[in-house]
């Protein structure tokens, strides 16, 4: 009869450590993302972003395995300013600033915490939103772009601008609106907060005639450097084929050392009519000898024109 008593007892202890438990786990796997921010849950092991959460409490109990998961938190709003500006018709190269069209529009957003894509890279950035807004700007400004032009179908008009822009900006607004949601960015607000600039008509006309003097000199210009390129180009096979030819005759002649002697003999042409060669004193053959040796020669040449000399006066009469 006392079994019964002791084994409710642990039982209800039991039962009181399980619910212990699982409010433990229940509260502990909780997290509570305040207003204005996403709470970006990344998988260390699979490396990837595994929940996107907003404003109130979310469980989260892979959190409670050590090392599982990584929790960020990001402001879910921001803001910016936009400088934009876009080309005019036939002048598009000219990259001054007084040779364009241009404004600023400032906006103010939010991401929508289950549809707007956040990855590794945004939230191992220190300052996540520059990536955000790099985006947003970059849509902004192809679409300026785009609507500008509209204004431009049949030619420069700075007066058709001025009636045209309000009714094109609101067009463009609501375009933008449109494509941020797709992507999951809601505008809150957006402004137009510089007036936008332009050239007058006289100004856009006198701006056109400059840039056909320009063109015109580019295309000179550009004749000049394909004429100087085609020189140079004759000149560098020239040189290249003297090169080779230099490189041809250097191997002959170590090949055949003589060879050298005779390219200087055959380069002096008519102008030579007897060659002496040298001898081993490096003198032309008969120069080397010594001057006692020299007057030997003279010598025996005059006895023997004496002893001929003699011999004919015996025989004559």
């Amino acid at each position: 009869m006392k079994s019964k008593p002791v084994k409710r007892f642990f039982f209800v202890i039991f039962l009181l450590l399980l619910l212990a438990g699982g409010a433990w786990f229940y509260v502990e796997g909780l997290v509570y993302v305040p207003a204005g921010q996403i709470l970006v849950v990344f998988d260390e092991k699979e490396h990837r972003v595994i929940g996107q959460y907003g404003e109130g409490f979310v469980p989260i109990y892979l959190k409670l395995i050590p090392g599982r998961v990584s929790l960020h938190q990001l402001d879910s709003r921001g803001a910016l300013r936009v400088s934009l500006s876009a080309p005019l018709p036939k002048i598009s190269e000219l990259e001054d600033q007084l040779y364009s069209i241009r404004c600023s529009f400032s906006l103010k957003y939010s991401l929508v915490s289950d549809k707007y894509l956040i990855t590794e890279e945004i939230i191992n950035k220190e300052k996540p939103h520059e990536l955000i807004t790099s985006g947003i700007e970059e849509l902004v400004k192809g679409s300026f772009s785009y609507s500008v032009s509209s204004l431009f179908s049949a030619g420069f008009d700075a007066e058709k601008i001025a009636l045209e822009w309000p009714a094109q900006r609101e067009r463009l607004f609501s375009e933008l609106t449109s494509s941020l949601s797709k992507s999951g960015i809601e505008l809150e607000s957006i402004e137009q907060s510089s007036p936008l600039v332009y050239p007058t008509n006289e100004i856009y006309a006198g701006v056109l005639v400059y840039y056909d003097e320009l063109q015109s000199l580019r295309r000179r210009h550009g004749l000049d450097n394909e004429t100087l390129k085609g020189v140079l180009a004759g000149e560098s096979l020239h040189l290249d084929a003297y090169c080779r030819k230099l490189e041809k005759i250097s191997a002959l002649i170590e090949k055949n050392p003589l060879l050298l002697q005779y390219m200087y003999i055959e380069k002096l042409g008519s102008n030579v009519s007897v060659i002496l060669p040298a001898s081993i004193s490096g003198y032309p053959f008969g120069l080397d000898r010594s001057q006692n040796e020299k007057k030997d020669v003279l010598n025996v040449t005059n006895s023997n024109t004496s002893s001929k000399d003699e011999g004919d006066a015996e025989v004559s009469p």
